[in-house]
């Protein structure tokens, strides 16, 4: 397991190297513009970039002169929550859809079910945003309070070229009233989300808990009179092998919609910052390369967490 870790951990930071070199190289020579505080010399830009982190542990600082890491936290810590929800939905959704169908394989329900999943396959998460919104504000709007919140993250205070940060003076509310205001805020865009790729995941659990449910074991098991519910419990958890890897692969496809999903419902994530840092009239070149390499991390740490979840689940992979 650790030489396995640590071969995939350098392979990791070896790509991420590579990608910050392409994406400082790219929008220091095309997007500089004089005047900008960022030096024209793509591989000097570069290469002071990379020593800061490595010797310093510095992530370099934004135009306006704050740390880059303080100021685009409350933005990574936003899209993390957006995609724990949207994950939560999409793994207990499609479990339930997925195993329904399986178990009731050539029913009304199961054809139905399996419709909706391919009604929903291909619908982007930012079209479904717009729509939900669209719906709901007509839906309600004759009222008072929305029952659920169409856009903002809960407490944010909007300020200039940071979409919607905290800054000092100003804090969200904590306790209960605030986790129940969040779960307001986040009902949507997590549905809009997550919608899709529950389509995808319950077809994929469908397919594999069919093939367990007619291996001879199983036929076995139903032979030794074995309840029908414990045979598809234990089914179950060996079709989850071919789910969790299929999910955590899809892990970028979901990191790419939720950025689309955070701009549509404003919730100052790494999407609106990845956009306001681009749409800026000088582009700074290091906030780029921060954002473009902290995405790139996560997807890189998702993949080495589902080898390791596969090896954990099936006992008969072996890590090399």
């Amino acid at each position: 397991m650790l030489p396995f870790l640590a071969r995939r951990l350098l392979f990791g930071v070896a790509v991420l190297v590579l990608l910050s070199l392409g994406t400082c190289w790219f929008f220091t020579a095309h997007f500089y513009q004089p005047g900008s505080p960022v030096p024209g010399d793509p591989w000097r830009t570069w290469w002071g970039w990379i020593t800061g982190v490595v010797l310093h542990g510095s992530v370099g600082s934004s135009p306006l002169g704050q740390g880059l890491w303080s100021a685009y936290e409350p933005a990574i810590v936003h899209t993390a929550v957006l995609l724990v929800c949207a994950f939560a939905l999409v793994i207990l959704v499609s479990l339930v859809i997925g195993t329904v169908s399986a178990v009731r394989a050539g029913s009304a329900l199961d054809v139905t079910l399996r419709w909706l999943a391919y009604a929903t396959w291909g619908m982007p998460a930012f079209l479904v945003g717009l729509i939900l919104q669209h719906v709901l504000a007509i839906a309600y709007g004759d009222h008072g309070a929305q029952p659920l919140a169409l856009s903002h993250w809960p407490g944010a205070c909007p300020i200039p070229l940071t979409g919607g940060f905290y800054n000092g003076a100003c804090k969200a509310p904590g306790g209960l009233a605030y986790a129940l205001d969040l779960v307001q805020h986040l009902t949507l865009p997590s549905f809009a989300l997550a919608l899709s790729f529950i389509g995808i995941h319950a077809r994929y659990l469908r397919s594999s808990l069919l093939v367990t449910l007619q291996a001879p074991y199983t036929t076995t098991a139903r032979a030794k009179g074995l309840p029908e519910r414990r045979v598809i419990r234990h089914a179950l958890r060996n079709s989850l092998i071919a789910f969790a890897s299929a999910l955590l692969l899809d892990f970028g496809s979901i990191f790419g919609a939720s950025m689309a999903v955070d701009y549509v419902f404003q919730l100052g994530g790494i999407g609106s910052a990845f956009l306001g840092a681009i749409a800026s009239p000088t582009i700074d070149p290091i906030t780029v390369t921060f954002l473009i390499v902290i995405t790139g991390s996560l997807v890189l740490l998702t993949s080495i967490a589902t080898d390791v979840l596969v090896s954990w689940l099936d006992p008969r992979v072996q890590l090399r």
